[in-house]
């Protein structure tokens, strides 16, 4: 997804994450719906996963122009990029981790009914993903143009619509959540 980050389309980056997010609920909302095993929605995640990574991967691959690496640059590259991998593993293992301990202790059920919980819980999320990929680059648009005010306003009127949606989504989420957890 950074990929369209770089290239300056954080609209696009925001859809496709969260059309991937709804997809992936989807598939375990119909593998439980259908008495799949979780076998079948890891599969249709891991799916979705790979057609969003080819849509995003592969028209940037072709707009690439082919090219020789200079080494230099690679090493400056490595240099920078190299001590944000303990990060990345780090990253991996927390978010997935914790099913692999509730695997162990309580079985695949209890991974399931986890991983439903979860995606209720990240539903708030989806109010802030877009504001995370296109309001810093407003922002900094218009710090760099002088316009302090603009800036402000944006920020704070970003915090103000997310409060608006997030928070009653938060508290509907507490109320109906076992109720809906309950179906699965």
């Amino acid at each position: 997804f950074n990929v369209l980050r770089v290239t300056g389309r954080p609209r696009a980056f925001a859809l496709l994450s969260n059309i991937s997010i709804v997809s992936e609920l989807l598939a375990i909302t119909l593998a439980v719906a259908l008495g799949k095993q979780l076998f079948f929605a890891l599969v249709s995640m891991a799916i979705i996963e790979v057609v969003v990574a080819l849509v995003v991967t592969v028209p940037f691959v072709l707009r690439l122009r082919p090219f020789c690496p200079r080494w230099r640059r690679l090493v400056q590259m490595l240099r920078f990029s190299l001590p944000t991998v303990p990060t990345t593993i780090a990253d991996l293992i927390l978010s997935a981790g914790d099913r692999f301990v509730i695997a162990a202790y309580w079985g695949d059920e209890m991974v399931g009914t986890y991983s439903a919980a979860y995606a209720l819980c990240s539903i708030p999320a989806f109010f802030v993903q877009a504001s995370i990929v296109t309001v810093p680059p407003e922002a900094a648009r218009l710090w760099d143009r002088g316009d302090r005010d603009g800036t402000a306003r944006l920020i704070s009127h970003h915090g103000k619509v997310y409060t608006l949606l997030s928070i009653p989504a938060a508290g509907a989420l507490a109320i109906l959540g076992p109720t809906i957890l309950a179906a699965f």
